[in-house]
């Protein structure tokens, strides 16, 4: 939710219009926020790859930052997030050690043989010898101001976006039309449900697909695919809903969710059926009559969309081996986890490696 300021403000000697002042945003201590943002002439410029990179970046940044992703859309030309924004911790529990752990969430320098955590602490240590602690304490504030902040997170994040694709397509200037769009969300369950799935149904509406599941670049279409990096904010979700029997059992919330997904996109004439797509009443109801389940054929072909797009893929003791080589080839402190695309033949696959964005 935002403010806008129409009022026009003229010089008084000149008489010319002044520039118009900036929207005030309305934001509180902790809450759920529905965020969207477009490039600037709204030209559908992220492909499969642009789309991988900035979901790796939005949970990257997420991670550290401690704001919950509850659901998203990457789009084309702009996006959808669904955060939770807790109140910020106090100071005592954002030590420096805390703050160097999550200064490894985000992306590794690629010339850099340490972690960014590691630097940080380095850093501060060398400060203090040097007799310099004031300057240690503004580092720490420096780092702690950009967390449980959702300024600062969005800020991030579409910096992040706008520095890389400029650098990769050879491109100068601003990406975005606008600062983005931030609306409080009352955490009640239908009005949490009603902006969830209309974040999720956005790949639906725009003809990108029929089924949200099969779009691994949404929150319900990651969690469809078994990605353990959305199942958190998805779980936080059903909580928010208070369905707490359903967070606990994620298959379970994943099918009731299923259900209010289509449901909340069956054709309705007049509504705008012909500006958007929408599901039919088949569609709809084969989905009601499975209760939510997604058949084991359609599953596997979701999951196994993986193939075309992951960067190994083998059995789990090939993968990791993998994986353990580029996190000691790359310096990377943390692990990196295979995704598991098939049970029966003991399948993983690797899809995005930190340190190669």
């Amino acid at each position: 939710m935002e403010v806008r300021v129409t009022t026009r403000v003229i010089h008084e000697t000149s008489g010319l219009e002044l520039y118009p002042m900036r929207k005030a945003r309305i934001l509180r201590e902790g809450g759920v926020y529905h965020v969207t943002s477009r490039v600037v002439e709204r030209k559908l410029i992220f492909d499969e790859t642009e789309k991988e990179r900035i979901r790796i970046w939005l949970y990257q940044l997420a991670n550290f930052s401690g704001i919950t992703v509850l659901t998203h859309a990457i789009m084309g030309n702009h996006f959808h997030l669904l955060v939770e924004v807790p109140s910020k911790p106090s100071r005592k529990s954002l030590d420096e050690k805390e703050l160097a752990r999550r200064l490894d969430f985000l992306p590794e320098k690629p010339s850099c043989k340490k972690s960014r955590g590691s630097l940080f602490l380095s850093d501060i240590e060398r400060l203090r010898r040097s007799g310099d602690p004031s300057r240690a304490h503004e580092k720490c504030e420096a780092v702690r101001s950009r967390m449980f902040d959702l300024s600062a997170f969005v800020k991030d994040f579409k910096q992040r976006i706008s520095q890389d694709y400029n650098e990769r397509h050879a491109r100068k200037g601003p990406l975005w039309e606008e600062r983005f769009h931030s609306t409080v969300v009352q955490e009640s369950p239908g009005v949490l449900l009603k902006v969830a799935s209309y974040i999720d149904l956005n790949p639906v509406r725009a003809g990108l697909c029929r089924d949200p599941a099969i779009y691994r670049y949404c929150g319900y279409g990651m969690c469809a695919g078994g990605d353990e990096e959305a199942k958190p904010g998805f779980i936080r979700l059903f909580e928010l809903l208070g369905q707490w029997s359903l967070a606990e059992q994620s298959g379970k919330a994943l099918e009731a969710y299923r259900v209010a997904l289509f449901m909340e996109c069956r054709d309705r004439p007049g509504k705008k059926s012909e500006a958007r797509a929408s599901l039919s009443d088949e569609e709809v109801n084969a989905v009601i009559n499975l209760r939510g389940e997604i058949p084991l054929g359609k599953l596997m072909k979701i999951r196994m969309k993986y193939l075309s797009t992951g960067m190994v893929l083998g059995t789990r003791i090939f993968v990791e081996s993998f994986a353990k080589q580029h996190r000691m080839r790359n310096h990377l402190k943390r692990k990196i986890k295979p995704l598991e695309v098939d049970e029966c033949l003991e399948w993983v696959v690797l899809n995005g490696c930190p340190g190669n964005t």
